[in-house]
């Protein structure tokens, strides 16, 4: 989701059984969702809304590699983040988006 809210993308994991992973997206466009990810600059952090606050108020926010990772840390009582793509693809804005 972006930082209003609504939704921008979703990121689907896929394990084969020969060991390969695959990560296909789609995006939301026109009131619905369709295969393909969204252009770069509207990529958002994973879990944006609750980074924002965290940074707002001052606190620490994790940048962790993948979606299972923040999972994993907000069961620990932890605000984290990722960006989609991997840490090939961290963008400008994601950078912005902390400060």
């Amino acid at each position: 989701v972006n930082a209003a809210g609504e939704p921008v993308m979703r990121v689907f994991r896929y394990r084969y059984e020969d060991g390969r992973k695959d990560f296909p997206q789609k995006r939301f466009r026109d009131g619905g969702w369709e295969w393909g990810a969204p252009p770069p600059q509207d990529r958002p952090l994973y879990r944006l809304p609750e980074v924002l606050a965290q940074v707002a108020n001052g606190g620490t926010v994790y940048v962790v590699e993948g979606e299972k990772d923040v999972e994993t840390l907000e069961g620990l009582g932890a605000v984290a983040t990722t960006n989609p793509g991997g840490a090939g693809k961290w963008l400008q804005h994601h950078t912005e988006c902390l400060a």
